[in-house]
């Protein structure tokens, strides 16, 4: 592939591409039941090293990226523009996806409603989602 790459026939996944390609392939294993080990590669110092990586979607977080990624579009789906305080509760193996990656999901969910928390819920399980107005 490299040296395609570098003839220029192949091109490259962008990692925005790769992330939505990952998060299909992650709902369609969960809705079966398919337990995930792995999510992207395995950020291993000889691989983050110089020179390594030639082109490619390659993210140390890969899969922080993927999952909060899902998790936006289940947030999304629970509220509305018209909410103006809401307290999001998640579960707590989930409250890193849910708050998202560099606090993403937090900070889109701000410019969508404004006054947003997220906490997390010990009474909640694996994809629940619960609310309330404040």
């Amino acid at each position: 592939m490299e040296i395609l790459y570098q003839k220029g026939e192949y091109t490259p996944l962008s990692l925005e591409a790769a992330i939505k390609q990952a998060k299909t392939a992650v709902e369609l294993f969960e809705i079966n039941n398919i337990k995930i080990l792995k999510v992207g590669l395995h950020p291993s110092d000889e691989l983050c090293s110089e020179n390594k990586i030639i082109a490619g979607p390659f993210h140390p977080s890969f899969r922080e990226l993927v999952l909060s990624d899902l998790w936006l579009d289940k947030l999304l789906k629970t509220v509305s523009p018209s909410d103006k305080k809401i307290t999001i509760r998640v579960p707590y193996s989930a409250i890193n996806y849910a708050i998202g990656y560099n606090s993403c999901n937090v900070d889109t969910l701000k410019k969508y409603i404004g006054n947003i928390k997220i906490k997390p819920d010990a009474n909640l399980t694996k994809n629940e989602i619960a609310y309330s107005y404040h």
